[in-house]
């Protein structure tokens, strides 16, 4: 069997990585959870193993992005933590949504579905920028 290497499948990876960290950049220039590292990877492993399953049978996407929401769910319930001193505060919320956001990023760039994953990239972003300008 011959190894072919599938430029469009290293572009989905590529623009995965890329939207990640924009979201990342965003987060780490605010002092918030996550950085551009990390949220790249996020997005580029979810992009990953729906690229992967592309080569197996047409079944196996959703059962990936099961185990990708799954396994997405635990990180995501590690970063929320509570702070007790006079009165409960929750802090993480935000970041784990965001994380699992990448998720969502790496599926739809992935399933080669290009312009949603930008659009809700921009969606998000603005919507995390609203707080720079004291919309909460």
């Amino acid at each position: 069997m011959d190894f072919v290497i599938n430029q469009e499948y290293i572009l989905r990876i590529i623009l995965a990585g890329l939207l990640g960290a924009i979201i990342g950049l965003e987060r780490k220039t605010r002092h918030y959870g996550i950085g551009s590292r990390t949220a790249s990877i996020i997005s580029i492993t979810s992009c990953s193993f729906i690229v992967v399953g592309l080569f197996l049978e047409p079944t196996s996407i959703s059962r990936i992005i099961q185990g990708i929401i799954t396994g997405i769910g635990f990180v995501g319930g590690a970063i929320i933590w509570k702070h007790r001193q006079d009165h409960e505060i929750v802090h993480g919320i935000t970041t784990a949504v965001c994380v699992w956001f990448l998720t969502a990023i790496g599926v739809l760039i992935g399933m080669g579905l290009y312009f949603e994953g930008i659009l809700i990239t921009i969606i998000v972003l603005i919507i995390l920028l609203l707080k720079k300008i004291g919309i909460e």
